[in-house]
């Protein structure tokens, strides 16, 4: 379970996502610190500042915000409600990536390879990993407690 206070909406316009049909966008979230998430939302994300990359090379957002409890240090959480785009999505068969893994062998960092040619998202469960920023749009960002 989990309680949210909402802080503050993305003041940048929403351009990268114009003319791209409705059917190809998603919500998605992303837990971080609020320093980053200040960071973000104005200047979007940057999948080279990753720390650690957890699921691969990209932004890693899940779709449910329960997945992100485990990624939690219970203090300074910052939620990111996204939108996301994308066409084509693959699934990751290079390792497995699901939460129960990482509850029973700690925060490693599993193979996650880039998405092949004419695919735009990797995805194992719940967790995506997208490899270009236009492709994220960070709406607003949330303190979040988890209990």
């Amino acid at each position: 379970m989990y309680e949210i206070k909402f802080l503050e909406f993305n003041k940048n316009p929403l351009i990268e996502f114009e003319n791209y049909p409705a059917k190809n966008i998603y919500q998605m979230f992303h837990l971080t610190n609020l320093q980053n998430a200040k960071r973000i939302l104005s200047e979007g994300f940057n999948p080279n500042l990753a720390k650690t990359g957890a699921f691969g090379l990209g932004i890693n957002l899940s779709t449910t915000i329960e997945d992100l409890e485990i990624y939690s240090n219970n203090k300074n959480n910052i939620l990111l409600t996204c939108l996301v785009k994308y066409n084509k999505k693959r699934e990751n068969f290079s390792n497995v990536t699901n939460k129960n893994f990482f509850q029973k062998h700690g925060y490693t960092k599993p193979k996650f390879i880039k998405p092949p040619e004419g695919y735009d998202a990797l995805f194992s469960e719940n967790i995506y990993v997208i490899p270009h920023k236009e492709q994220v749009y960070p709406m607003m960002m949330s303190k979040i407690n988890f209990y």
